[in-house]
């Protein structure tokens, strides 16, 4: 679920609201969309004001006062188009997320199930419904209700391209990834480019298994980019320094009060350890915590109950990986399964997917400032067996699912196919350099080098291009 109420970057100049409703409504929206709803507030105000009936008008306000993280005002403006009509299903939508934005998710969970008991292909609030439910039978059932609500929506010939993208994503998080896969293939002309349905359906493949194809799809989402949709220079990073403490700060209470003992894994690690705190250019957390012999600890339920944790969708109880979201920072939880004298832990328990295996150690804290965490002791030897004897220096492009000296068993196939999705994902915020270092790391031939080539030449000339860190 989009983490509403969670503000947005602070307005910049962009001068008054023009006098006309129609220009006003196109500006507001742009401006949402584009991530800047404190922007777009005065604009959509001003809509409001002309025009205080419409529809339309009224969603784009109570949205961007979502995104700006007044729930409250947010609320207000989701109810005046619940008295106008009460049935409204976006409103009635809206309201559930400014109730849960306002700490009351008991209200907002009673608002998406009256919903969708109505309108059952109201596949956000399926959705909404199982990123906030604390019960684990809800969750799975939200999920998969959500993908079939996304099936049936696009079972005629008028569904608009992105809900065909999100009938895959919801199938993959459903556990229905051949379903995926076949649902992209059947409908490959049907999404928004050529490039968008390789993506999927490369994603879709991943999850089944079907490393080699994946790759190859994931090939062609390159090769067949638009090089329009490239920015013509690195885009900032969203994740910030403050932003990563602040949320690692808090993560670590929530597994602290739980009793979870954990410790900084792989990127987080070599950050504190190298540079005092989370690296500049990442854009997540790293946390690892030790498997018991029973399973535990219960992850995933903790997540799952905690009010200001999102569990990825496709999540279950068990999994070796789990991502998810606090605070505006995506955290990548690894669960480690000690074997013998060795630590092991992955993405998932399927043959030739990506596993790391280290030697075994102790765990210590240390202290950064005024906060002290847990690393794993020797934590030198760890970032050597992770990234190598030249981890002490930054290195721009070097990615441990791809090249870490730990990676136990893992197909060509998918070091390939992360080579080709980090530099995709690196080449959409415009950073040309990255995208070349991922892609040299693939241990397989690449197809279509001579489309994904030029899109790797610099757009411009960028001196600090070469300097950024790991």
């Amino acid at each position: 679920m989009t983490e509403y109420g969670r503000p947005s970057p602070r307005p910049d100049s962009t001068g008054a609201p023009a006098s006309d409703w129609e220009t006003c409504l196109k500006t507001g929206v742009a401006l949402a969309r584009a991530g800047r709803a404190h922007d777009a507030l005065p604009h959509l105000r001003r809509a409001r004001l002309i025009r205080p009936r419409h529809f339309d008008t009224l969603q784009a306000l109570a949205s961007a006062q979502l995104r700006a993280g007044l729930a409250e005002e947010a609320d207000g403006t989701f109810g005046a188009i619940l008295r106008i009509d009460p049935r409204h299903v976006d409103a009635r939508h809206g309201r559930a997320l400014a109730q849960n934005a306002l700490g009351d998710r008991a209200a907002a969970l009673a608002t998406f199930r009256k919903l969708v008991a109505g309108e059952p292909n109201a596949w956000r609030s399926w959705q909404s419904i199982a990123d906030i439910t604390p019960d684990e039978e809800e969750r799975v059932a939200a999920v998969d209700e959500a993908a079939e609500a996304l099936e049936r929506l696009c079972a005629g010939d008028r569904a608009a391209p992105e809900l065909y993208a999100a009938c895959v994503t919801a199938l993959v998080a459903a556990r229905r990834a051949e379903d995926a896969a076949t649902f992209a293939q059947d409908r490959f002309g049907r999404f928004r480019s050529a490039s968008a349905a390789h993506d999927k359906l490369a994603g879709a493949l991943y999850r089944a298994g079907r490393f080699r194809e994946a790759a190859l799809q994931k090939a062609s989402a390159l090769a067949s980019l638009p090089a329009a949709d490239i920015p013509a220079a690195p885009r900032a990073n969203p994740f910030g320094i403050a932003t990563g403490n602040d949320a690692l700060a808090s993560f670590a209470a929530i597994l602290e009060a739980a009793g979870i003992d954990y410790f900084l894994a792989a990127g987080t690690a070599l950050g504190f350890h190298r540079e005092g705190g989370p690296l500049a250019h990442d854009r997540d957390l790293d946390i690892g915590v030790i498997r018991r012999a029973d399973g535990g600890p219960d992850l995933a339920g903790l997540i799952r109950a905690h009010p200001d944790l999102i569990l990825d969708r496709g999540a279950r109880p068990g999994d070796r990986y789990i991502p998810l979201h606090h605070q505006g920072a995506g955290i990548d939880l690894f669960a480690h399964d000690p074997q013998a004298d060795q630590l092991v832990c992955g993405f998932s328990g399927t043959d030739g997917d990506v596993a790391w295996r280290f030697s075994a150690f102790q765990i210590r804290r240390r202290t950064f400032g005024k906060t002290s965490y847990p690393l794993l002791d020797p934590v030198e030897r760890y970032l050597t067996e992770s990234y190598g004897d030249g981890w002490r220096t930054p290195d721009h492009g070097f990615a441990s699912a791809i090249s870490s000296p730990a990676l136990d068993g893992v197909s060509p196939w998918v070091r390939a196919f992360y080579a080709l999705a980090r530099a995709k994902s690196a080449l959409m915020r415009g950073d040309r350099a990255k995208a070349r270092a991922l892609l040299a790391q693939s241990p397989v031939r690449l197809p279509g080098m001579d489309r994904i080539l030029p899109k790797l030449a610099r757009a411009r000339p960028d001196k600090e291009e070469e300097t950024r860190f790991r």
